[in-house]
């Protein structure tokens, strides 16, 4: 979606959501995710093998190596039913921190305003604990061995975890909305820092026009 919305190849700019790995490679420790633990005890990278409530999102199935096709092109597609003789195992890949966990939960790094700023990250990818968005990634939970849980990951005020889309039940629970992120890859020689100093977007930077250098000199 944000590919189709922002990017511009007459400017060289090219676009994409973010996602979950952009999160977790700024992040100091791996074990803010790798270390997860619900409240039910279970842990990230952990397994079920499920033989009852086998009711799996088509595209889940296709990223696993089931050969589905959607019948369903909208955000949570139709469920397939498995046959009563196999089963499945699903890794645990959700994780969820609160905002307040996530403050602190980011690498320092240098930027203009400051050599070791420790809030950049957060502000950038949680958008400074503000808004609900997606992100361009899904996620399993294996919270027992009855049942799991397909959706996908987002930011929640700060929050990073993601809301349940599909049971495999087949129960499918309402969903709020929620808007994109998108991450905006722009050629340097392309950003015109005449138009700003790029603080905030009331300042930012520009893109050149083209042909922009002949028209200054």
């Amino acid at each position: 979606m944000c590919n189709e919305l922002y990017s511009n190849l007459d400017k060289k700019t090219t676009a994409r959501s973010l996602n979950i790995e952009d999160i977790q490679d700024k992040l100091k420790s791996e074990d803010t995710y790798k270390g997860y633990e619900s409240k039910t005890g279970t842990k990230w990278g952990s397994s079920f093998t499920y033989d009852t409530a086998k009711k799996f999102p088509a595209q889940w199935q296709n990223d696993n190596g089931v050969e589905k096709e959607s019948e369903n092109k909208n955000l949570i597609p139709i469920e397939k039913e498995l046959s009563d003789v196999e089963s499945k195992t699903i890794t645990q890949t959700l994780w969820d921190r609160d905002a307040e966990t996530m403050k602190t939960a980011f690498k320092e790094t240098s930027t203009n305003f400051s050599e070791t700023d420790s809030e950049i990250y957060y502000n950038l990818l949680c958008n400074k604990g503000n808004g609900r968005y997606w992100l361009a990634s899904r996620f399993a939970n294996a919270p027992r061995e009855s049942y799991a849980v397909f959706g996908l990951k987002g930011v929640r005020e700060g929050r990073v975890g993601g809301p349940y889309l599909f049971y495999t039940s087949g129960f499918l629970p309402s969903v709020e909305s929620r808007s994109v992120r998108p991450v905006v890859n722009i050629q340097a020689d392309k950003i015109d820092t005449d138009t700003g100093d790029g603080t905030d977007s009331n300042v930012g930077w520009g893109i050149k026009e083209e042909n922009s250098n002949e028209n200054k000199s």
